[in-house]
């Protein structure tokens, strides 16, 4: 702890960007700090869950002895979990621990979090309402400097197996099970490539992106809807660093980015940035780095068959239960959720569109609830989702 020195680190560096000069060694630092990490989720609260991620990067500067205290029940969303573990890769040795609670803890251990995030062991636990999908991930040459985490092999096409592999055991564990087709299961390896494929190309080294992936599935008695014993919740999370969506779209074909120019000036009042707004017209079908085929998109529809597997299996009767995706880029977050949960297509172009207006209308702004821009910038980009299984279940009749 005395000897400690500040490591780069692309989160910490991006939440307290003059890090360097505001370090302080051990003797220096304020004592009695402590944070509190609470409605922690980037798919519902992303303001105050990256604010508490900047609170923990500036004491990691300037405190000793500090804790860091979980108090939701439940995790909420893996997202702020993989982003502080990346973070503890840098972090000087100066807390003093904090608190998980239980059913938090049942997850982070069974998902590898525990250990990502340099937790000591919680003990023996019960964890058969818990069904992982462990972390993996891919790091750049020399990027990590972890010794003890044991992660899953790094290839995109292993993890697009393992990911197929066990979303099809989560289907089938409710009472009323389900399961991907041969089909199914092909469209979801696809998905699963071509966006771990864009994380390597978008990476800050070109082609040596790095990535991280991680969920879980966890039963739940239902208290929402009473005529479930149990409900089943599902989490997933895509994370790589680099360049975010509203950099790399700028190096696309210039009918790609006059046509952003023209959005972003159309909507220049509308209370968003310029990068908020590119990254809305980036996440359309057909809206790509590389030229386009004139009949039929030929690439940029990654992120439309994500909202289109989240709505196919986690579809809900009712919208509060409803699958949820955000995106956070960059300063920009964007979160599918109905009534926007995914795109449409028009009668003149089939490509799936969704504008976050009442009209799914190009000309006028995304509404403020959905796309907003972010009070710390994060150096990548993630997708995380939430979906249940069984009010899809109920809904399909199956």
């Amino acid at each position: 702890m005395l000897t400690a020195t500040p490591k780069a680190n692309a989160i910490l560096d991006a939440f307290v960007p003059d890090r360097q000069l505001r370090w302080l060694r051990a003797k220096k630092r304020r004592e009695g700090v402590r944070i509190v990490c609470e409605n922690f989720s980037l798919i519902d609260n992303p303001n105050d869950t990256l604010e508490t991620l900047r609170k923990i990067a500036e004491a990691d500067c300037n405190a000793v002895g500090y804790r860091i205290d979980f108090e939701d029940l439940y995790v909420l969303d893996v997202a702020p979990f993989l982003v502080f573990g990346i973070m503890r890769e840098g972090m000087a040795p100066m807390t003093k621990g904090g608190y998980v609670k239980g059913p938090t803890r049942k997850v982070l251990e069974a998902v590898g979090l525990r250990e990502f995030l340099r937790m000591k062991p919680f003990g023996r636990m019960k964890m058969d309402d818990v069904w992982p999908l462990p972390v993996g991930q891919r790091r750049s040459g020399g990027s990590s400097s972890s010794k003890k985490i044991a992660l899953e092999p790094s290839t995109v096409e292993f993890q697009a197996d393992r990911i197929a592999k066990r979303v099809n055991e989560w289907l089938g564990l409710p009472e009323e099970p389900m399961k991907l087709t041969e089909h199914g299961r092909g469209r979801l390896k696809s998905m699963v490539t071509e966006t771990l494929n864009n994380a390597e190309r978008h990476g800050r080294s070109e082609g040596d992106g790095e990535w991280i992936v991680a969920g879980y599935m966890a039963r739940r008695s239902s208290e929402d809807e009473p005529h479930l014993a149990f409900t089943h919740v599902c989490h997933l999370t895509f994370l790589n660093l680099g360049r975010p969506i509203s950099q790399t779209i700028m190096d696309g074909p210039r009918e790609i980015t006059e046509q952003i120019g023209r959005y972003c000036h159309l909507h220049r009042s509308s209370g968003r940035s310029a990068a908020t707004l590119a990254t809305v017209f980036a996440v359309q079908d057909g809206i790509s780095r590389f030229l386009q085929n004139h009949t039929q998109p030929s690439g940029g529809t990654g992120l439309m068959d994500i909202l289109e597997f989240a709505n196919e299996i986690g579809r809900s009767p009712t919208a509060a239960l409803g699958p949820k995706v955000a995106i956070v880029s960059g300063g920009s977050y964007i979160r599918f959720e109905a009534p926007y949960n995914e795109g449409f297509g028009s009668r003149e172009d089939d490509r799936r569109l969704q504008w976050f207006n009442p009209n799914n209308n190009v000309a006028e702004p995304p509404d403020t609830d959905y796309v907003a821009d972010l009070p710390v910038e994060f150096p990548g980009t993630l997708i995380t989702m939430r979906f249940i299984l069984d009010q899809s279940i109920q809904a399909a009749g199956k």
